[in-house]
């Protein structure tokens, strides 16, 4: 079992995955595409809903921009599942209704990790509302 944190681009925790069989990916430059190898030549893992590439933490990075994955102990993969909140079950993208719309479906970690900035947006934005109302309002 590989136990990994999903860190997003700020290097925060985003999400954590235990893979009981994980995939590993490398690049090949002189073909151009990237191809499931061993353990050994990794560079990557795909994530445990078949939606993403992650960069495999401390290995030759991918091309193209990917979240990190770093393993971690069982110890630390309960912890991060407990206060992350997260699943069991990996969520598929076939588990979500169709409605018709054209819409892009993200995953936990993608989620989680578009929280996160937007929460940073809004501390900044509420920072600048502060110094202006300071400006104006004396």
């Amino acid at each position: 079992m590989l136990y990994v944190k999903v860190l997003g681009t700020d290097g925060n925790i985003i999400s954590a995955e235990a893979h009981a069989d994980p995939v590993y990916v490398c690049y090949q430059k002189r073909n151009g595409i990237t191809t499931r190898c061993s353990n050994v030549k990794a560079q990557g893992l795909i994530s445990l809903d078949l939606s993403q590439t992650y960069n495999l933490q401390g290995r030759e990075k991918l091309p193209g921009k990917h979240l990190t994955a770093e393993e971690i102990s069982k110890t630390d993969y309960e912890q991060l599942v407990s206060e992350l909140e997260i699943p069991e079950q990996p969520e598929t993208p076939g588990d979500v209704t169709d409605d018709g719309a054209d819409t892009n479906i993200m995953t936990a970690a993608e989620l989680r990790e578009t929280v996160t900035t937007l929460k940073q947006t809004v501390e900044f934005l509420e920072d600048c509302l502060l110094e202006m109302s300071e400006v104006i309002y004396g």
